[in-house]
């Protein structure tokens, strides 16, 4: 569920993408209100300002706004 929701809001900026969750949220060993989530986007995008924008306007939205 989050790797699409990511993967849709990756897609409005860049188009394809790929999305890898990854670390104790996968391995399952996580607690919520102390973990973080792992996450990368992979694309062919090489439009610094873009990449800038997309992590800048996740960084500044809540993860539930996202939801």
């Amino acid at each position: 569920m989050l790797r699409t929701i990511i993967k849709g809001l990756a897609g409005r900026y860049f188009g394809s993408v790929k999305v890898y969750v990854f670390g104790f949220a996968v391995r399952g060993d996580y607690h919520v209100m102390l973990s973080d989530i792992d996450v990368a986007v992979v694309t062919g995008c090489e439009d610094r300002e873009l990449i800038y924008r997309f992590t800048k306007a996740g960084s500044q939205q809540k993860f539930l706004e996202i939801i």
